[in-house]
């Protein structure tokens, strides 16, 4: 069930120089006029399994990554990320180190994040499947309160048809229910209901999408809350597409005024 986000202006510009070398300039303007801005650089290197990236923004961070990946170990990875960012309030260095694997049965991943020259959260997640049956946990340590937060459960099945998952989260206070039905090769539906507390009334969302031919494909959603929107995506030829957004707010719209929503995308590829 997918979102989008009105009200904001979004420019994104991708220049790829190689399969390994990529540039990417993004702008951006809000509601309330601000614009923030950024710029990327990946630079990759196949033959060691290494890929580097920096991106600065506006706010005068500077973000350092390395990756490096299936060297000695199918599946292996090692990323490296330090953030330099003079307004932070616990000191201008941040950064993580992050090792997982992954294959066709499993996944496992541990993180180390420090703020300043000190580590002071362990994140740590697993999942695994056989036979069309899926599950997963993880869950983050504070090492300064010595306490967890942000544990999590995820139980599912996936067929060729359908999948179904239950989700526990936010230490057994919010639950979840997630249901995909491919209807046809051109048709998919799909349900999400979320409960943040046993005395609080359940989300429901759900979604559908129908490809009219190769080239265009429609959207839609409605949730409880009172927003309903559709997306449709057409694609006028191999290097550009075009994408219409509309919403409407049931629930707040007509108090304030401002019932629908409109917005306009467009990809070019070249």
């Amino acid at each position: 069930v997918k979102y989008y986000k009105f009200n904001i202006r979004r420019l994104n510009l991708v220049s790829k120089v190689s399969k390994d070398v990529s540039f990417t300039a993004e702008g951006e303007q809000a509601e309330d006029g601000k614009v923030s801005a950024s710029l990327k650089a990946k630079l990759g290197c196949k033959p060691i399994g290494l890929a580097l990236e920096e991106k600065w923004n506006s706010k005068n961070a500077l973000e350092l990554k390395a990756t490096v990946k299936d060297q000695g170990v199918v599946g292996l990875a090692t990323e490296a990320k330090v953030k330099f960012e003079e307004k932070n309030k616990s000191g201008p260095l941040t950064g993580s180190l992050q090792t997982s694997f992954a294959n066709d049965m499993v996944s496992a991943s541990l993180k180390l994040v420090a703020d300043g020259s000190i580590v002071d959260k362990i994140e740590v997640s697993g999942a695994g499947g056989a036979e069309g049956f899926l599950a997963g946990a993880g869950a983050k340590f504070a090492l300064k309160d010595q306490s967890f937060s942000d544990v999590d459960f995820k139980l599912g099945y996936r067929a060729s048809q359908f999948q179904a998952n239950v989700v526990i989260s936010n230490m057994f206070e919010a639950f979840g229910f997630e249901y995909l039905q491919k209807v046809s090769d051109a048709t998919s539906v799909a349900c999400q209901m979320k409960l943040a507390g046993a005395s609080s009334l359940p989300t429901i969302s759900v979604g559908s999408t129908y490809a009219c031919n190769p080239d265009t494909m429609i959207r839609a959603r409605a949730c409880t809350d009172g927003k309903i929107a559709t997306v449709l995506e057409q694609r006028l030829n191999a290097n550009i597409k075009v994408s219409w957004v509309a919403q409407l707010d049931t629930a707040q719209g007509f108090a304030s005024g401002k019932v629908g929503s409109f917005g306009l995308g467009l990809d070019f590829e070249a």
